[in-house]
Protein backbone atom coordinates (compact mmCIF):
# COMPACT_ATOMS: atom_id res chain seq x y z
CA UNK A 1 0.00 0.00 0.00
CA UNK A 2 1.36 3.38 -1.10
CA UNK A 3 1.44 6.40 1.69
CA UNK A 4 1.79 8.90 -1.37
CA UNK A 5 -1.63 8.48 -2.39
CA UNK A 6 -3.54 12.17 -2.08
CA UNK A 7 -6.03 11.90 0.79
CA UNK A 8 -9.34 10.57 0.62
CA UNK A 9 -11.68 13.54 1.67
CA UNK A 10 -14.58 10.55 2.33
CA UNK A 11 -13.95 11.04 6.31
CA UNK A 12 -13.77 14.75 5.78
CA UNK A 13 -17.26 14.82 4.39
CA UNK A 14 -19.06 13.01 7.05
CA UNK A 15 -17.19 14.47 10.09
CA UNK A 16 -18.88 17.46 11.70
CA UNK A 17 -18.41 20.66 14.23
CA UNK A 18 -20.05 18.93 17.07
CA UNK A 19 -19.41 19.73 20.71
CA UNK A 20 -18.88 15.91 21.48
CA UNK A 21 -14.65 15.25 21.11
CA UNK A 22 -13.26 12.03 19.07
CA UNK A 23 -10.90 9.30 19.86
CA UNK A 24 -9.95 7.80 16.43
CA UNK A 25 -9.03 4.27 16.48
CA UNK A 26 -6.51 3.33 13.57
CA UNK A 27 -7.48 -0.41 13.04
CA UNK A 28 -5.68 -2.59 10.43
CA UNK A 29 -6.77 -5.87 9.44
CA UNK A 30 -5.01 -7.68 12.05
CA UNK A 31 -5.78 -9.06 15.61
CA UNK A 32 -3.85 -6.03 16.96
CA UNK A 33 -7.09 -4.40 15.99
CA UNK A 34 -8.21 -5.18 19.26
CA UNK A 35 -6.06 -3.88 21.78
CA UNK A 36 -5.97 -0.42 19.76
CA UNK A 37 -10.11 -0.12 20.07
CA UNK A 38 -9.97 -0.97 23.65
CA UNK A 39 -6.94 1.68 24.35
CA UNK A 40 -9.17 4.27 22.19
CA UNK A 41 -12.54 3.39 23.95
CA UNK A 42 -10.29 3.54 27.53
CA UNK A 43 -9.32 6.95 26.92
CA UNK A 44 -12.35 8.28 25.63
CA UNK A 45 -14.00 7.87 29.02
CA UNK A 46 -11.69 9.73 30.40
CA UNK A 47 -12.10 12.58 27.44
CA UNK A 48 -15.90 12.26 27.37
CA UNK A 49 -15.45 11.50 23.59
CA UNK A 50 -16.96 9.44 20.96
CA UNK A 51 -14.67 6.61 19.92
CA UNK A 52 -14.74 6.23 15.87
CA UNK A 53 -12.80 3.42 13.97
CA UNK A 54 -11.05 4.29 10.81
CA UNK A 55 -9.23 1.70 8.13
CA UNK A 56 -7.46 2.07 5.09
CA UNK A 57 -7.93 -0.93 3.16
CA UNK A 58 -5.15 -2.82 1.73
CA UNK A 59 -5.57 -6.67 2.17
CA UNK A 60 -9.22 -6.44 3.10
CA UNK A 61 -11.51 -5.17 5.99
CA UNK A 62 -13.19 -8.25 7.73
CA UNK A 63 -11.07 -8.31 10.85
CA UNK A 64 -11.30 -4.67 11.49
CA UNK A 65 -15.04 -4.37 10.52
CA UNK A 66 -15.82 -6.97 12.67
CA UNK A 67 -13.92 -5.69 15.56
CA UNK A 68 -15.70 -2.03 15.48
CA UNK A 69 -19.20 -3.96 14.71
CA UNK A 70 -18.67 -6.08 17.68
CA UNK A 71 -17.65 -2.96 20.13
CA UNK A 72 -21.07 -1.03 18.28
CA UNK A 73 -18.25 1.35 17.07
CA UNK A 74 -18.59 3.70 13.70
CA UNK A 75 -16.64 2.48 11.09
CA UNK A 76 -15.17 3.89 8.35
CA UNK A 77 -13.40 2.91 5.51
CA UNK A 78 -10.80 5.01 3.23
CA UNK A 79 -8.38 3.93 0.52
CA UNK A 80 -4.96 5.49 -0.30
CA UNK A 81 -1.64 6.21 1.24
CA UNK A 82 -1.91 4.76 4.93
CA UNK A 83 0.36 6.83 6.79
CA UNK A 84 -1.89 10.37 4.06
CA UNK A 85 -5.17 8.99 5.17
CA UNK A 86 -4.50 8.53 9.07
CA UNK A 87 -3.18 12.35 8.94
CA UNK A 88 -6.20 13.32 6.80
CA UNK A 89 -8.46 11.94 9.12
CA UNK A 90 -6.91 13.07 12.81
CA UNK A 91 -7.31 16.75 11.43
CA UNK A 92 -10.91 16.51 11.16
CA UNK A 93 -13.00 18.94 13.35
CA UNK A 94 -13.48 17.68 16.66
CA UNK A 95 -10.54 14.73 16.97
CA UNK A 96 -8.80 15.02 19.99
CA UNK A 97 -6.54 12.14 19.63
CA UNK A 98 -5.37 9.20 16.92
CA UNK A 99 -5.14 5.81 18.45
CA UNK A 100 -3.03 3.54 16.43
CA UNK A 101 -0.77 0.11 16.74
CA UNK A 102 3.04 0.69 17.74
CA UNK A 103 4.51 -1.73 15.72
CA UNK A 104 4.17 -3.54 13.01
CA UNK A 105 4.67 -7.26 13.61
CA UNK A 106 3.66 -8.93 16.98
CA UNK A 107 7.06 -9.95 17.42
CA UNK A 108 9.14 -6.81 16.46
CA UNK A 109 10.80 -4.65 18.96
CA UNK A 110 10.99 -1.97 16.63
CA UNK A 111 8.22 0.77 15.96
CA UNK A 112 6.41 0.66 13.21
CA UNK A 113 7.39 2.80 10.16
CA UNK A 114 3.14 3.87 10.29
CA UNK A 115 3.45 5.19 13.97
CA UNK A 116 6.87 6.56 12.99
CA UNK A 117 5.89 8.78 10.09
CA UNK A 118 2.60 9.99 12.23
CA UNK A 119 4.48 10.94 14.99
CA UNK A 120 6.48 13.15 12.75
CA UNK A 121 4.38 16.83 13.50
CA UNK A 122 1.29 15.14 14.22
CA UNK A 123 -1.74 16.56 13.94
CA UNK A 124 -3.32 15.87 17.56
CA UNK A 125 -2.01 13.30 20.63
CA UNK A 126 -0.88 9.48 19.22
CA UNK A 127 -1.37 6.74 21.50
CA UNK A 128 0.24 3.86 19.98
CA UNK A 129 -0.38 0.18 21.30
CA UNK A 130 1.59 -2.53 20.97
CA UNK A 131 -0.11 -5.68 19.39
CA UNK A 132 0.06 -7.62 22.61
CA UNK A 133 -1.10 -4.94 25.55
CA UNK A 134 -2.56 -5.21 28.37
CA UNK A 135 -4.80 -2.79 28.05
CA UNK A 136 -6.89 -1.27 31.19
CA UNK A 137 -9.99 -0.41 31.23
CA UNK A 138 -10.83 2.10 32.95
CA UNK A 139 -6.82 3.52 33.09
CA UNK A 140 -5.85 4.04 36.74
CA UNK A 141 -2.29 4.93 37.17
CA UNK A 142 -0.80 7.01 33.69
CA UNK A 143 3.06 7.50 34.02
CA UNK A 144 4.68 10.53 32.81
CA UNK A 145 8.01 11.54 31.35
CA UNK A 146 9.62 14.53 31.88
CA UNK A 147 12.69 16.17 31.59
CA UNK A 148 13.07 19.78 33.22
CA UNK A 149 12.26 22.10 30.58
CA UNK A 150 9.23 24.30 29.86
CA UNK A 151 8.31 22.85 26.90
CA UNK A 152 7.93 19.34 28.66
CA UNK A 153 5.81 21.59 31.07
CA UNK A 154 3.62 22.08 28.51
CA UNK A 155 3.40 18.67 27.33
CA UNK A 156 2.51 17.32 30.31
CA UNK A 157 -0.59 19.62 31.20
CA UNK A 158 -1.90 18.32 27.29
CA UNK A 159 -1.17 14.59 28.45
CA UNK A 160 -2.83 15.11 31.61
CA UNK A 161 -5.86 16.90 29.96
CA UNK A 162 -6.41 13.53 28.11
CA UNK A 163 -5.58 11.47 31.01
CA UNK A 164 -6.42 12.54 34.09
CA UNK A 165 -9.53 12.20 35.94
CA UNK A 166 -10.60 11.92 40.00
CA UNK A 167 -9.77 8.14 39.71
CA UNK A 168 -6.27 8.38 38.22
CA UNK A 169 -3.61 8.60 39.25
CA UNK A 170 -0.21 10.51 37.66
CA UNK A 171 3.02 9.23 38.56
CA UNK A 172 5.80 11.68 36.86
CA UNK A 173 8.84 10.04 36.19
CA UNK A 174 12.25 12.36 35.79
CA UNK A 175 15.64 10.52 34.96
CA UNK A 176 19.24 12.12 35.32
CA UNK A 177 22.58 10.79 34.48
CA UNK A 178 25.28 11.99 36.53
CA UNK A 179 26.02 15.11 34.72
CA UNK A 180 22.49 16.11 35.99
CA UNK A 181 22.37 15.12 39.09
CA UNK A 182 21.76 17.49 41.92
CA UNK A 183 25.13 17.83 44.64
CA UNK A 184 24.31 15.84 47.34
CA UNK A 185 25.21 17.40 51.06
CA UNK A 186 25.67 14.92 54.20
CA UNK A 187 22.06 14.96 54.14
CA UNK A 188 20.60 12.60 51.04
CA UNK A 189 16.70 12.23 52.31
CA UNK A 190 16.62 16.26 52.69
CA UNK A 191 18.90 17.13 49.27
CA UNK A 192 16.18 14.49 47.56
CA UNK A 193 13.23 16.00 49.01
CA UNK A 194 13.62 19.32 48.38
CA UNK A 195 14.79 18.52 44.97
CA UNK A 196 11.90 16.84 44.31
CA UNK A 197 9.79 19.80 45.55
CA UNK A 198 10.90 22.70 43.40
CA UNK A 199 11.16 20.30 40.75
CA UNK A 200 6.98 19.72 40.66
CA UNK A 201 7.09 23.08 41.55
CA UNK A 202 9.10 24.45 38.47
CA UNK A 203 7.88 21.95 35.42
CA UNK A 204 4.36 20.50 36.73
CA UNK A 205 1.72 22.65 35.34
CA UNK A 206 -0.02 24.82 37.89
CA UNK A 207 -3.07 23.47 39.05
CA UNK A 208 -2.41 20.15 38.12
CA UNK A 209 -3.57 17.88 41.13
CA UNK A 210 -1.11 15.95 43.44
CA UNK A 211 1.13 14.11 41.51
CA UNK A 212 3.67 11.27 42.82
CA UNK A 213 6.92 12.10 41.81
CA UNK A 214 9.33 9.14 40.53
CA UNK A 215 13.30 10.29 40.41
CA UNK A 216 15.81 8.19 39.52
CA UNK A 217 19.43 7.86 37.98
CA UNK A 218 20.62 6.13 34.74
CA UNK A 219 19.60 5.62 31.21
CA UNK A 220 16.09 7.24 30.31
CA UNK A 221 14.66 4.73 28.25
CA UNK A 222 15.83 1.61 30.28
CA UNK A 223 14.50 3.35 33.51
CA UNK A 224 11.27 4.14 32.01
CA UNK A 225 10.80 0.58 31.04
CA UNK A 226 11.71 -0.76 34.06
CA UNK A 227 9.36 1.72 35.90
CA UNK A 228 6.10 0.35 33.49
CA UNK A 229 6.80 -2.43 35.32
CA UNK A 230 7.68 -2.00 39.20
CA UNK A 231 4.90 0.81 39.04
CA UNK A 232 2.46 -1.77 37.01
CA UNK A 233 1.29 1.38 34.96
CA UNK A 234 -1.69 1.26 32.69
CA UNK A 235 -0.31 4.07 30.55
CA UNK A 236 3.20 5.79 29.28
CA UNK A 237 3.16 9.62 28.42
CA UNK A 238 6.08 11.82 26.43
CA UNK A 239 6.72 14.72 25.24
CA UNK A 240 7.50 13.69 21.50
CA UNK A 241 9.91 16.08 19.55
CA UNK A 242 9.20 16.97 15.82
CA UNK A 243 11.45 14.94 14.39
CA UNK A 244 12.11 11.44 15.07
CA UNK A 245 14.72 10.65 12.34
CA UNK A 246 17.87 8.40 13.61
CA UNK A 247 20.09 9.14 16.42
CA UNK A 248 17.26 11.61 17.91
CA UNK A 249 14.40 10.88 20.08
CA UNK A 250 16.08 7.52 21.16
CA UNK A 251 13.92 7.62 24.00
CA UNK A 252 10.17 7.54 22.58
CA UNK A 253 11.77 4.91 19.36
CA UNK A 254 12.84 2.55 22.25
CA UNK A 255 9.65 3.24 24.25
CA UNK A 256 7.17 2.82 21.58
CA UNK A 257 9.29 -0.54 20.49
CA UNK A 258 9.31 -2.51 24.26
CA UNK A 259 6.48 -0.44 26.38
CA UNK A 260 4.49 -3.58 27.39
CA UNK A 261 1.48 -0.80 27.55
CA UNK A 262 0.06 2.35 25.56
CA UNK A 263 2.18 5.29 24.56
CA UNK A 264 0.54 8.81 24.43
CA UNK A 265 2.78 11.08 22.31
CA UNK A 266 2.05 14.81 23.00
CA UNK A 267 3.97 16.70 20.48
CA UNK A 268 6.37 19.27 21.87
CA UNK A 269 6.14 23.07 20.77
CA UNK A 270 7.91 24.13 18.01
CA UNK A 271 11.20 26.02 18.97
CA UNK A 272 11.30 29.91 18.21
Amino acid sequence: MSDAAHPDPGLATRADSTATPVVLAALDNSAAAGPVLRTASALAGGLGAEVRAVHVRGDGDRTARSIAEAAGVSFEERRGGVVAQLRAAAAEPGVRLLVLGARSRPTSTRAGHVALALAEDPPVPLALVPPDARVASPIRRVLVALEASVARREALAEAVEVVDGSDREVVVLHVDDEATLPAVSDQPQHETAAYATEFVARYCPPGLSPVRLELRVGDPTRELLEAVDELTVDLVALGCPRSLAPGRAAVVRGVIGASPVPVLLVPLPLRP
